[in-house]
């Protein structure tokens, strides 16, 4: 339902990018970003077990968890109203949560004490290509398609830090960003939210358990608008 949304979402954007194509002093520009993200994970699960035997899941309950995104989008604006933006950006994103009192948990692929702290770190490169429509001056909604990279992953137990294995990561996914923009005197204020809708974890856990779990995240950046 929600990709059906999104989908019709972009298209409308698109179509009236479409219709509003016109000469009007149509010119470049690249906007540097710093700021914030808050992300979260959907799906993943605690699995009890006894020995090596995994015996039942229950659905985790994870915090957000914040952290750095930087990068640059470079706009092409094809009418007053209308852009065409692709940017590039690192993200560094994820998890929290605490282990349970019922014993032993698995978590992404490794086994976790009885009430522990657990901060995932999840490093991300992230290509937004978004359609940028300015419904007043200097404010703008957007929306598009996102291809996010993983290179790193850590897990931090209690002030321990170790690798997550990317084996159990998929290093590739897809995310649909949508949100707004204001712009004043070239600085630019920009919030979108970016549902990852492709697994971002697909584990065989048993031979009747499997862990399947995607991720989203809130960026909040400020930017500089240069005009080429």
């Amino acid at each position: 339902m929600m990709i059906r949304l999104f989908t019709i979402l972009f298209l409308f954007l698109f179509s009236v990018a479409s219709l509003s194509a016109q000469d009007c002093g149509s010119r470049w520009s690249i906007t540097p970003r710093l700021g914030v993200n808050n992300s979260d994970v959907m799906g993943l699960h605690w699995y009890t077990t006894t020995g090596s035997v995994t015996n039942t899941a229950q659905l985790a309950e994870t915090t957000s968890k914040w952290g750095l995104t930087v990068g640059a989008d470079v706009e092409y604006r094809l009418s007053r109203r209308i852009g065409f933006s692709f940017g590039w950006f690192y993200s560094n994103e994820g998890y929290s949560m605490k282990g349970k009192d019922d014993g032993s948990v698995y978590v992404g692929g490794k086994t976790v004490g009885s009430g522990d702290k657990i901060k995932t770190h999840l490093h991300n490169f992230c290509f937004p290509l978004l359609v940028n429509v300015y419904v007043l001056r200097g404010l703008a909604v957007k929306a598009g398609l996102q291809v996010n990279g993983l290179v790193s992953s850590r897990q931090k137990f209690e002030g321990n830090s170790t690798e997550l294995p990317l084996n159990s990561l998929h290093t590739v996914g897809l995310g649909l960003p949508v949100g707004v923009s204001y712009e004043l005197k070239n600085i630019v204020l920009d919030v979108r939210y970016v549902w990852t809708f492709t697994n971002h974890c697909d584990l065989q856990v048993s031979n009747n358990m499997r862990e399947v779990w995607n991720s989203r995240s809130l960026w909040m950046t400020l930017g500089y608008r240069f005009r080429l």
